[in-house]
C-alpha cells in the first residue's frame, strides 16, 4: 500500500503525463520493485504543474491505451510471421484519400502489428533494421503499450527514415514512456529532443502531428526548468 500511496499522492500533486504513465505502468507490472525508480519530488512535480497545465492530461489521455493483448484481432485469424509481413505490407500502402479515415485505418493497422509482435515475441531491435514503416509503427506501439530500456535508441533509428505522419506521430508517443521512467536523466530528454527533430525533418508535418510536438517540448521544457 505505500507503493500506491506515493503514487496517489505524486498524481496530487502534478497530473503530467510522464507522471501519469509511470502510475499507469506500475498498476500493470510489479508495483513494489518499479517504485523506487520513480524518483521525483513533489516540490518537482509542482513546479512542472504550473509550466504545462492541461498539456499533461491531454498527453496521457494519448497514450493512456488498452493493452496490446487486449485488442480485438483484426480480419484472418492467426498468429505468424507471414500474418504480420502482410500487415505490415497493408500499413505501408494504406491509399485512402479521407484523412480521418486514412489514420483510422493505419491505427487499426498498428495495434494489430503490435498485438502480432507481441505475440510472436519479434525483437525490437529486429524491427528497428526493417525498412518498412509497417515495423516502424509497430516498435513505436510496443514502446508505447510495454516500454523497455532500449526504446529510445531504436526510436532514435526510426525516426531518422519514418514518413508518415501517423508513424512519427506514435514514435513521439512511444518516447514519453521513457521519460517517465527517469524524468531527472537530462541525457534522456537530450536524446527525446533528438528523435523530435528528426520527426520534424523527414517530411511534411500535419496539424495534429505538430500539435503533439509542441506539446511534447512543453514537457520536456518543463521538466528542465524543474530540475535545473
Amino acid at each position: 500500500m505505500d507503493a500506491v500511496k506515493a503514487i496517489t499522492d505524486l498524481i496530487g500533486a502534478i497530473a503530467w503525463p510522464a507522471v501519469a504513465l509511470t502510475a499507469i505502468w506500475l498498476f500493470q507490472s510489479q508495483i513494489g520493485s518499479l517504485t523506487q525508480s520513480l524518483n521525483l519530488r513533489v516540490a518537482e512535480a509542482n513546479k512542472i504543474k504550473l509550466k504545462i497545465g492541461t498539456v499533461a492530461l491531454e498527453l496521457a489521455r494519448e497514450i493512456a491505451r488498452p493493452p496490446a493483448v487486449s485488442r480485438k484481432v483484426l480480419g484472418q485469424v492467426g498468429s505468424t510471421i507471414e500474418r504480420f509481413d502482410a500487415l505490415a505490407k497493408m500499413y505501408d500502402e494504406v491509399s485512402i484519400e479521407d484523412e480521418t479515415l486514412r489514420v483510422a485505418e493505419r491505427k487499426r493497422l498498428a495495434d494489430e502489428l503490435a498485438r502480432l509482435a507481441s505475440t510472436l515475441s519479434i525483437r525490437r531491435a529486429d524491427l528497428a533494421e526493417r525498412p518498412d514503416e509497417g515495423a516502424m509503427v509497430t516498435l513505436a506501439t510496443l514502446a508505447i503499450d510495454n516500454p523497455s530500456d532500449d526504446d529510445l535508441s531504436l526510436l532514435q533509428k526510426v525516426a531518422l527514415t519514418a514518413r508518415f505522419n501517423f508513424t512519427r506521430y506514435r514514435i513521439l508517443l512511444g518516447i514519453l514512456p521513457s521519460i517517465a521512467r527517469v524524468p531527472y536523466d537530462k541525457n534522456v530528454r537530450v536524446r527525446a529532443e533528438t528523435i523530435i527533430r528528426s520527426v520534424e525533418a523527414t517530411g511534411s508535418v500535419s496539424p495534429s502531428l505538430q500539435r503533439l510536438i509542441d506539446k511534447t517540448r512543453t514537457v520536456l521544457s518543463a521538466i528542465d526548468e524543474a530540475f535545473q
